[in-house]
């Protein structure tokens, strides 16, 4: 082709660069035809087919080759909006998430590629072969890339790694799929173990462990499903959810309190999102006082713990093999009755974190609290004990940061526990103390 390669290259890079919008739309299609839903993209083909050939007649005319060059990009790009459209609207795919992951990968391609421009600008290269030349800059390119991905884009690589790495079929049990975990106090009798069950809408194998006067266990069927019951005279809530994760049969255990209801169909809503994801752990969403979902964020893979910063103990899902693997376990130096009475469940999030689980956070609803915080069995107002409970938890949870988050929710609690936000900062300052020196439990 002479010398007019270098204008070869330009074309061939700008419709390239105009098609990858409209290759990634075509996995679609296999969606749109499962549901006999393809009748409107063939006639945004054929639509843009004819605009096409007609801005491509027209515009060659006007600029010459660079004509027919800009009216392919022009309606690879319709085609990839409109189809866009038509996936948002009807197919009810989620294309805000992919147009977002487009744009940030343009970005994150772009800055390598004109950093590694500037660098061998700079630095010679010529002394190199053209072969020896190219590895170096594409090397360049794409440490700098992988970098910047990993620093900006992790989620995805972990999910995406996570993904491509899961094949294995995640095998469910078939006589016990999932117990519901219950902790509870002062149940000592099988018609008050019953009655509970009743009050959490329970419909699925379930084990109670019940912390009051005597030990003993026993078992029997509530609506045909196998109940599980453990009597201990220990205390603590540590504790006790411990002696349930120890108990634990079946292939899911999924935690809930006594003060929340279970909703319909939760059993196969937790077994579908573990198969259908291949994971270890999972919290789900809940509603409060069955009205507002308690978290508004959407499904997705956990990197960090901010992920799970708030979730609670109700909605915790584990399988019974990541619990033997990772020996995952409670911390029983905190909750209810310790001088640290709360954020057990906060903490034992992060663990899952640090311990490298495969742990997603989940939008779908699964449990609804009736009672509020005033019928807790920890909560005794916004108290001074309260904050530093709530300042020890912050520098476990928060090891590196948790001056910043301290400051944070001295804030935003401000309000809500009508304190003075120094009043906060200073109590959660002691709760930070106690953990720094060991002293995590009342003396």
């Amino acid at each position: 082709i002479g010398v007019e390669k270098v204008d070869v290259y330009y074309y061939s890079l700008t419709i390239l660069g105009s098609s990858i919008l409209l290759s990634s739309q075509t996995f679609s299609f296999y969606i749109q035809r499962a549901l006999n839903k393809n009748l409107i993209p063939a006639i945004i083909y054929i639509a843009t087919f004819v605009i096409h050939v007609g801005l491509c007649i027209g515009l060659t005319f006007a600029m010459g080759i660079w004509g027919c060059i800009v009216a392919t990009a022009f309606t690879h790009l319709v085609q990839a909006v409109a189809l866009s459209l038509y996936n948002s609207r009807i197919i009810k795919l989620k294309q805000r998430v992919y147009w977002l992951a487009i744009v940030l990968n343009t970005v994150l391609a772009v800055i390598p590629a004109g950093l590694t421009y500037l660098l061998y600008n700079y630095v010679s290269l010529n002394e190199m072969t053209f072969l020896q030349q190219t590895l170096v800059r594409g090397g360049t390119f794409l440490v700098v890339f992988i970098a910047l991905e990993y620093a900006f884009n992790r989620r995805f690589i972990k999910e995406f790694l996570h993904t491509l790495l899961s094949r294995k079929e995640f095998i469910v049990d078939a006589n016990n799929k999932l117990q519901v975990l219950i902790p509870t106090m002062n149940c000592n009798s099988e018609s008050e173990v019953r009655a509970l069950l009743v009050f959490l809408r329970v419909n699925s194998n379930a084990i109670v462990a019940n912390q009051g006067n005597f030990e003993s266990a026993y078992e029997f069927t509530f609506e045909n499903h196998a109940v599980k019951v453990i009597n201990t005279k220990t205390r603590g809530v540590s504790l006790n959810r411990n002696i349930l994760l120890n108990a634990l049969e079946a292939t899911i255990g999924l935690f809930t309190d006594d003060d929340c209801a279970l909703m319909p169909n939760y059993e196969q809503i937790v077994i579908d999102f573990f198969v259908r994801n291949r994971i270890e752990a999972a919290h789900f969403n809940g509603l409060d006082k069955g009205v507002a979902k308690i978290s508004k964020k959407k499904t997705c893979f956990v990197i960090n713990f901010n992920d799970v910063s708030r979730a609670g103990g109700p909605g915790i899902a584990i399988t019974k093999k990541a619990i033997e693997k990772y020996h995952l376990s409670f911390n029983e130096k905190l909750g209810t009755p310790n001088r640290i009475y709360n954020g057990e469940d906060s903490y034992f999030m992060f663990q899952l974190v640090q311990k490298g689980v495969k742990l997603f956070r989940s939008s779908k609803v699964v449990f609804d609290i009736i009672e509020g915080d005033e019928a807790s069995s920890y909560f005794k107002g916004h108290d001074e004990q309260y904050f530093i409970s709530r300042g020890a938890i912050n520098k476990l949870v928060h090891p590196v940061l948790y001056k910043v988050y301290k400051a944070y929710y001295s804030l935003r609690l401000e309000k809500k526990a009508h304190k003075k936000a120094q009043y906060i900062y200073l109590h959660m300052s002691k709760g930070e103390q106690l953990i720094k020196k060991g002293q995590v439990i009342d003396g």
